[in-house]
């Protein structure tokens, strides 16, 4: 019973996240909200961490504009080139839209 509500609730989350649009962010804490689970952003951080690739997981960020990777790791430079595929960038460490 618990490992359904969890598979159901990742479900939701995946489903949500699919829905987000090219040049769209949002933070973990809104895809959370948006997704019927207010307050679990650190299960969202936990959950797209094996998230699978064709879903947009790099256009989810941190509630201040930055970017939840460390933007010098492999995942946190794949993050940043697409997102400036979609008309994003860096500017002092906050995603600024171009």
């Amino acid at each position: 019973m618990l490992r359904d509500r969890a598979l159901e609730k990742k479900l939701i989350v995946l489903q949500t996240l699919a829905s987000i649009r090219s040049g769209e962010l949002c933070s973990y804490a809104e895809l959370a909200r948006r997704s019927g689970y207010p307050g679990s952003a650190r299960h969202i951080a936990r959950l797209l961490h094996n998230c699978p690739d064709h879903l947009p997981w790099w256009r989810i960020i941190r509630a201040d504009q930055r970017l939840g990777l460390n933007e010098h790791s492999s995942e946190g430079r794949l993050q940043c080139e697409r997102l400036q595929q979609e008309g994003w960038h860096l500017h002092c460490g906050k995603l600024i839209h171009d």
